[in-house]
């Protein structure tokens, strides 16, 4: 019995020493084995969403997570962008349009697999099959139309080695007008929770375009009432005046939505930044600000210019008279001799006063207007080459 007892004693020792405590295993080890799930690949066809309702589409082209998709064009000539796929709900945009041949071609970037429609000589009833992912020729309208397999390869290839700017774009969905096509039963932003589909970038930049041309001509014929249906108010007319030198070679960089209001931004030939503040009346954009507009020039344009001469000093007067009692709160006092300016400016009660570009203001406690001598006084001045200066105005 001893000897029985020792031999099962042997044997649990050896079976523990072959064992591995459960505290050193890894997690891998301790939880059950499960074989990894190989990511389906996708059809061909694909239904493509777009503001106006749902249409169809063929993945032609890949390279890595790019997809190239083949479409009606008038189907997507309401929006640059576009959503594709049931399933899936992927953004695409609208890169490459054959007018002629009614053909638009949708880029996608992601990591899904798709199977690639071959473009093919051989005959095929209907130009496509799905069953062999085969195209022979593209259906491209409701009236029959075939866009044959060369004029398909020319557009991809366009397409990908030279994408549509948003100019291109417009003027050829301009060219194709609308298209009446089947209506999607579900609205797109129930599927895709952004405001790039509540309004058309390449129409708002179009019209931001077409705004600062109009503002060009404008400055150049010294008259702006060709803005009058760009602007949305008398206010935003008249400080437009102060905009003095045409907007050279604009060029946008973003349109977007906030809210009700619309921002477009751009730069011109120096790289300055121009920004247009935009609201929608109705089915027109109209601008309710800008960049352009500079308070401090504004305020330098619209300040009297007094010239210091007898008879230019006796007909502004008043505006001597108000400035004196800071109801107007800048002047400009005009030499006649070297056409040097001086621009004086109630502040901090004292008048600030600019002699020169290239000085810095000085200030002075009052400005004195001596009719009986003819004279205009600054008094109490620090910060200059003396204390008081003074302007004969024979």
């Amino acid at each position: 019995m001893k000897k029985l007892l020792l031999l099962l004693l042997c044997v649990m020792l050896l079976l523990a020493a072959c064992s591995e405590p459960e505290e050193n295993m890894s997690v891998a080890q301790m939880l059950p084995s499960k074989e990894k799930e190989t990511p389906p690949t996708y059809n061909s066809q694909v239904s493509i969403y777009t503001t106006n309702g749902v249409t169809t589409g063929f993945v032609i082209a890949e390279d890595e997570r790019n997809k190239w998709i083949l479409t009606n064009a008038r189907d997507v000539s309401h929006h640059p962008n576009v959503l594709i796929h049931d399933q899936l709900m992927l953004i695409g945009g609208v890169e490459g349009i054959d007018v002629q041949h009614n053909l638009a071609i949708i880029r996608m970037r992601n990591s899904h697999d798709f199977h690639v429609m071959e473009l093919v000589d051989t005959p095929i009833v209907g130009g496509v099959n799905v069953t062999t992912n085969e195209m022979q020729y593209y259906i491209a309208d409701s009236d029959s139309t075939r866009a044959p397999k060369e004029a398909i390869e020319n557009l991809l290839k366009e397409t990908i080695e030279k994408p549509l700017k948003w100019q291109e774009r417009f003027e050829k969905n301009a060219q194709l007008g609308t298209a009446e096509i089947v209506s999607s039963e579900t609205p797109i932003t129930n599927f895709y929770e952004k405001n790039i589909f509540t309004y058309n970038p390449d129409q708002l930049k179009n019209f931001a375009m077409t705004f600062i041309t109009q503002l060009n001509a404008g400055i150049e014929a010294q008259n702006l009432k060709n803005l009058e249906p760009f602007v949305a108010s008398d206010d935003v007319l008249e400080y437009l005046q102060y905009v003095k030198k045409p907007i050279e070679k604009y060029e946008i960089k973003e349109a977007k939505k906030e809210g009700v209001y619309y921002f477009v931004n751009g730069v011109d030939a120096e790289k300055r930044e121009v920004r247009l503040s935009i609201i929608k009346q109705q089915e027109h954009y109209q601008v309710i600000g800008t960049n352009l507009i500079e308070e401090s020039k504004i305020e330098d344009e619209k300040t009297p210019v007094i010239l210091l001469q007898k008879e230019a000093i006796e007909e502004q007067k008043t505006v001597l008279q108000l400035f004196l009692r800071k109801h107007v709160l800048a002047i400009n006092l005009k030499s006649p001799i070297d056409q040097t300016v001086f621009y004086l400016k109630h502040q901090d009660k004292k008048i600030s006063v600019k002699m020169e570009e290239t000085e810095k203001p000085i200030d002075c406690k009052e400005l004195v207007l001596n009719e009986s001598q003819m004279k205009i006084q600054l008094v109490g001045c620090s910060g200059g080459k003396q204390q008081n200066y003074t302007w004969d105005y024979e």
